[in-house]
């Protein structure tokens, strides 16, 4: 029963380079090193008037025992079917300990604001309409994504929509979650 995630992971881990032509491999942290910490602001909805700062380490690292996934998304305007998934899965498995951040590359986020509204999100989406954390990354176009272990470790990365890979990484999630595959950094 074991190989079963491990397959999940190793199918996960060659996502990333499945699809390498759109992916510079010296830009996207490497698979087993410590994700780029970042802070950005959420956001601003009208449920949260006041922009709230979200920082990596608050979702993972810091704060042993309590978290044992990451999924980090990068979205665009067009990334509205990626964040119900994304919804589900955090539904799912946020009591074993997933948690997710969405990251925005919208240029102009108040356009975006109405579907991350709609959407009625349970985890944060942040604002990088600069870009400058998705650079910081490696992502040069969304939708992107990477799943972290517990102590922010890349298990593997993606640049494939979720919907497309949803298979594969709600299998990765789901076994990193149960505590099956474990941190890279053990």
């Amino acid at each position: 029963m074991k190989s079963l995630p491990l397959l999940s992971l190793s199918t996960l881990l060659l996502l990333g380079s499945a699809h390498a032509g759109d992916v510079d491999p010296a830009a996207v942290p490497a698979r087993g090193s410590v994700a780029p910490a970042f802070g950005l602001h959420e956001l601003t909805t009208k449920k949260s008037a006041e922009p709230v700062v979200h920082e990596l380490d608050e979702h993972c690292g810091s704060r042993p025992g309590e978290t044992t996934a990451v999924l980090v998304v990068f979205v665009g305007a067009d990334g509205t079917e990626d964040l119900n998934l994304a919804n589900s899965w955090h539904k799912k498995h946020s009591k074993a300990g997933l948690e997710i951040l969405a990251v925005s590359t919208v240029p102009e986020p108040d356009d975006f604001t109405a579907t991350v509204e709609r959407a009625r999100l349970r985890f944060p989406v942040l604002n990088d309409r600069h870009g400058i954390v998705a650079h910081r990354y490696g992502v040069n176009q969304t939708p992107f994504s990477f799943l972290l272990d517990e102590s922010c470790r890349v298990l593997g990365f993606s640049n494939r929509t979720l919907v497309a890979d949803s298979a594969t990484l709600g299998g990765a999630i789901a076994a990193q979650v149960s505590g099956q595959l474990g941190s890279l950094g053990k």
